[in-house]
């Protein structure tokens, strides 16, 4: 090999140690990894506390910008700060390690981290697939969204209701989550999985960049690990698409190739995907029940005023003002509690309900320091009457619980019409 080619082949053995030693960086350290299970406490918290006093102290040394602590791997300043940190410290390690070994060891390396990205990223897509195929990523719109005024939604929370509107599209999209995951389990079908994980993600970011879903980072992470999957048949893929030309797709050695260790390394397999589809189905057991098991009972509904009293005296309807309230909505689920005032705003609070004695305790889900209590009374089939102190007034309002099927957005959930005869 002449020089020319050595100094290109040294140089693509430092992009590709630097491509994968940034993917393990920012898997460990920024993007706490088992957040949602129960591990995190003993696993996760190590790195997650190197991250914050790193990113601390380098953000009091480089930058004049107040440190807020804000590390989750979401489109955040100090994430931003924290992803370039790890990107020059994966620069640096990987010119070090280039410079003195010379290229040594790069196969093994990548054949690693090549097998860490698959697992990693089927973990991911299964656990988001499955996610979506129970109706738990999103849910079904709840009572405070269905009083709520289309203009009123920001667009994140427009994006959430209308998929969680869809059960049909949740079904699809969980559906290619899962075969993608599944495929990259098998080195054979990694090739196929990596496709239409690439495909899956691609339209998942497109759709976070639209609705300003604050996330966007996560899945450009996602994105990478893909690409990275796909850096041994990038050349072949090309040949077979574009110049259609018969080719193989490369195949990837196993961790363990000698045959004595051949049992070992199907044991080993079968343990970690295992591990992997418990520790999902043991999270989404948990999720499954906030989103199809209703916390409040017959208390849950959309409740429209007859009367209501601000101080003792009764309001006249016919204001357009954010005194006299309209309709409650207390969710069937998530526990949240929407206040639609005269001029059709709604406002959100947190809820707790203790139907034994009859309140619910209600604190502001934008201003945490405001709380207050209801007092509730069942009085006769179709009334409830409920009373408390709200800003300093005393209110007592008269309502009608409105029956579900009168909200469009909940009436053939999951159903699609073939035949509209107008």
């Amino acid at each position: 090999m002449d020089k020319n080619g050595s100094i290109k082949g040294q140089i693509k053995v430092f992009v590709l140690r630097c491509y994968a030693l940034y993917l393990i960086l920012v898997f460990l350290f920024i993007s706490n990894f088992l957040e949602t299970y129960h591990f995190k406490t003993w696993v996760n918290k190590p790195f997650i506390g190197f991250t914050f006093y790193f990113t601390r102290f380098a953000g009091h040394v480089l930058l004049t910008k107040q440190f807020t602590g804000n590390l989750q791997f979401r489109d955040y300043y100090w994430t931003y700060i924290a992803l370039l940190l790890y990107f020059f410290i994966a620069l640096f390690i990987a010119f070090v390690w280039t410079v003195t070994d010379k290229g040594k060891w790069i196969r093994q390396f990548f054949n690693y981290t090549w097998v860490f990205a698959r697992y990693y990223l089927a973990a991911i897509l299964l656990g988001y697939g499955i996610s979506k195929l129970l109706g738990d990523q999103f849910g079904q719109p709840d009572n405070a969204s269905l009083i709520r005024p289309l203009g009123g939604f920001d667009p994140r929370s427009l994006f959430w209701e209308f998929m969680g509107a869809s059960k049909s599209y949740q079904v699809f999209g969980g559906s290619l989550e899962v075969i993608a995951g599944a495929l990259l389990l098998f080195r054979r079908t990694t090739t196929l999985g990596s496709l239409i994980a690439l495909s899956v993600f691609t339209n998942i970011l497109m759709l976070d960049i639209a609705y300003d879903v604050f996330v966007k980072i996560r899945i450009v992470y996602f994105l990478l690990v893909v690409i990275f999957i796909l850096i041994p048949d990038f050349k072949k893929l090309f040949k077979f698409f574009v110049l259609k030309q018969n080719t193989s797709l490369s195949d990837i050695p196993p961790v363990i190739e000698h045959r004595k260790f051949r049992r070992v390394h199907y044991i080993s397999k079968v343990c970690f995907i295992g591990l992997i589809v418990f520790v999902i189905v043991r999270k989404q057991s948990e999720v499954y029940a906030q989103y199809h098991y209703p916390l409040q009972g017959s208390l849950s509904g959309v409740y429209e005023m007859s009367a209501f009293y601000l101080n003792g005296r009764l309001r006249q309807p016919g204001y357009n003002d954010t005194v006299g309230w309209r309709k409650i909505a207390i969710n069937k689920y998530f526990p949240i509690l929407g206040i639609q005032v005269s001029n059709d705003s709604v406002t959100d609070y947190f809820f707790k309900a203790d139907t034994a004695k009859n309140f619910i305790d209600l604190t502001s889900y934008h201003e945490p320091g405001y709380k207050f209590r209801l007092y509730y009374e069942h009085t006769k089939a179709d009334e409830w009457v409920f009373n408390g102190l709200f800003k300093n007034d005393s209110i007592r309002f008269v309502s009608k619980k409105i029956i579900n099927k009168n909200f469009n957005l909940q009436n053939g959930y999951g159903k699609a019409i073939w035949d509209y005869d107008f």
